[in-house]
């Protein structure tokens, strides 16, 4: 890991795209932790961290909150290796984690995930944060990859308004 040029991407482009920051067997533990969570887990987290397309029905979960304070696995992943180290890295400075969050988009169901700042919701002042997102699925264009735009994280928050998509009450006007 190069970190000096991790940094100098970043500070650039306000994202930087690290494709084998997780070894393909971290992946494979990291979706056997998901699973067994879900499996295991899940009924005993509070309701209010846990959302579904439709909340009749258990296959179309949507997202779970705060898994790092329900699992050591989790709060593993977020106290050390290499997810902290980027994050470290970027900031230039220890890093306070807050939440380490499943997303799940189940297909054919559900809504696209709005154009947002995530600093918008973090409420920080100053608004210094950073988000990792790590796929566990094969993306692309078709199935709903993550889209960064380029140098937005120098033009500060811009304004947001409600939404109706679960899970994103937030959008960019």
């Amino acid at each position: 890991m190069d970190k000096a040029q991790i940094k100098s991407d970043y500070d650039r482009d306000g994202f930087v795209q690290l494709p084998k920051l997780i070894p393909g067997e971290d992946l494979f533990r990291t979706e056997e932790a998901l699973s067994h969570f879900i499996e295991h887990q899940l009924d005993g987290i509070p309701k209010e961290q846990v959302f579904y397309e439709d909340k009749d029905d258990p296959s179309t979960l949507k997202q779970i909150q705060l898994l790092h304070e329900h699992d050591p696995f989790f709060n593993a992943m977020m106290s050390s290796g290499p997810v902290r180290e980027v994050a470290e890295c970027v900031l230039g400075c220890p890093v306070v984690a807050k939440n380490l969050q499943y997303f799940n988009k189940p297909p054919g169901i559900g809504q696209p995930t709005p154009p947002h700042q995530d600093g918008y919701y973090f409420m920080l002042d100053p608004c210094e944060a950073v988000t990792l997102w790590l796929a566990l699925d094969e993306v692309d264009e078709e199935n709903g990859c993550v889209h960064y735009v380029r140098s937005s994280h120098k033009g500060g928050l811009l304004p947001h308004n409600r939404t109706n998509t679960l899970g994103f009450s937030q959008g960019l006007v």
